[in-house]
C-alpha cells in the first residue's frame, strides 16, 4: 500500500511567504545602514567646518601677534607686510615649526579657488610629516582649504585735538569644497591701536 500524501499536513514555508519576510528583513536593516551613512557625511562635513574656524582664527592671530610685535609702526606700516600691486590681502604662511608669518599674495596677487578668478595661492592642507596645516599646491591630495586674509583700514573718529583715529578691520575668508560643493565662512575683527 502506498502512504497517500496529505498537502494540508505539509511543513514549511512558500516561495511568498519567503519574499515577504526578506523584504520586511531588508527594510529593517537598510533604514538603519542609511541613516548611519549620512551620518558619517554629516560628520565630515562638520569636521571641515570646524577645521575652517580654526584655520581662520589661526590667521587672526598670527595678524594680532605681528601687531604686538610692531605695536609702534603696525598702524602705520601694516600695508607694507601684505600689498601687491595696491592690494591690502596677506597670505599667512605656516612654517615647519608653527611659526606664522603674513606675507604678500604671491603669483597674481589673488587668492583663487580652482576654476574660479578670486581666490590661487592660498591653498592649505594638513601635512602628517609636520603634523600641522600648512600652504600647499592646489592638487594636493585631501581637503584643501582656501584661506585669504583681508586688511582694511577705518575711521573710527577724532580724537579732542581733531585727529583722525583709525582702525583696521581683519578679514579671514575661508573656502573648502565638501562632496563637490563649495563652502564658505568668514570671521572678522578689529585692532584699535594703544593710545
Amino acid at each position: 500500500m502506498r502512504p497517500h500524501f496529505n498537502s494540508k499536513l505539509a511543513k514549511g514555508f512558500t516561495i511568498i511567504e519567503m519574499l515577504v519576510a526578506i523584504t520586511i528583513l531588508l527594510i529593517g536593516v537598510l533604514g538603519p545602514l542609511s541613516m548611519m551613512v549620512a551620518g558619517i557625511v554629516d560628520g565630515l562635513f562638520a569636521q571641515n567646518q570646524i577645521i575652517a574656524n580654526y584655520l581662520a582664527q589661526e590667521a587672526l592671530e598670527a595678524v594680532i601677534s605681528v601687531k604686538k610685535q610692531q605695536q609702534a609702526t603696525f598702524f602705520s606700516s601694516y600695508s607694507n607686510f601684505c600689498t601687491t600691486g595696491g592690494s591690502t590681502d596677506c597670505l599667512v604662511a605656516v612654517d615647519s615649526q608653527g611659526g606664522v608669518a603674513l606675507t604678500a599674495y604671491g603669483g597674481g596677487g589673488e587668492c583663487a579657488i580652482p576654476g574660479q578668478a578670486s581666490w590661487t595661492d592660498c591653498a592649505v592642507a594638513y601635512n602628517s610629516s609636520t603634523d600641522i596645516y600648512q600652504a600647499v599646491d592646489s592638487n594636493s591630495q585631501g581637503v584643501i582649504f582656501y584661506r585669504k586674509v583681508n586688511i582694511d583700514p577705518i575711521n573710527i573718529g577724532t580724537d579732542a585735538g581733531g585727529t583722525t583715529i583709525s582702525a583696521l578691520k581683519v578679514t579671514v575668508s575661508m573656502a573648502w569644497f565638501n562632496r563637490a560643493v563649495e563652502r564658505n565662512m568668514a570671521i572678522s575683527t578689529y585692532l584699535y591701536p594703544d593710545f
